[in-house]
């Protein structure tokens, strides 16, 4: 693993450290290595979240892709605290926040000539990155279902969890720039 980009991936996601096992940690932060590798990033904490604006709207879909990673795990580590301890929902916390740092990370291919964006919807392609890092099936569950694009319904705890983490820090975004909910995500 290249340690300048691990060293990149360690400090724009602190939100690592939440995830108590070793080897999960590793993996996660190693998909995001080999990721930003392939895809040849120049800087991960510039990389955007979306390829195409729409057009007419500025910056909630020209938005940075790690300030919103960051923002989902942070979403989904508050309701796994407040589920844990209001109703003692049994949540595992390590893959929900693994799914949680994850669930975009096939974005990256998204600016390259693969035509991954028309052809191959994101959280499709996330279960191609996430199968190589050696992540968990339960895991890539997460991120193929975060989103209504992959017509995938989360069936576990921790992917509805995450899904809706990502729509909350999008709905989020949209309304402190346009006073308006997210129309398109």
């Amino acid at each position: 693993m290249g340690d300048e980009l691990k060293s990149e991936v360690e400090n724009a996601l602190p939100e690592l450290a939440e995830i108590r096992n070793d080897e999960l940690r590793e993996k996660v932060t190693a998909a995001w290595v080999t990721a930003l590798s392939e895809v040849g990033c120049e800087s991960f904490t510039d990389h955007r979240r979306s390829k195409n604006p729409i057009p007419g709207e500025t910056s909630p879909r020209a938005e940075k892709l790690v300030p919103h990673i960051r923002d989902v795990t942070a979403c989904v580590i508050g309701m796994i605290n407040q589920l844990e301890d209001r109703i003692g929902v049994g949540i595992n916390q390590d893959e929900t926040v693994a799914g949680a740092l994850v669930h975009d990370i096939s974005k990256l291919y998204e600016f390259d000539d693969r035509g991954l964006d028309e052809l191959i919807p994101h959280p499709h392609f996330a279960i191609y990155v996430l199968e190589n890092a050696g992540l968990s099936t339960q895991i890539q569950h997460i991120a193929l279902s975060h989103t209504e694009s992959s017509r995938v319904e989360p069936v576990t705890i921790e992917a509805e969890l995450v899904r809706l983490a990502d729509l909350a820090a999008l709905h989020g975004l949209f309304w402190s720039e346009s006073g308006s909910l997210a129309s398109h995500v």
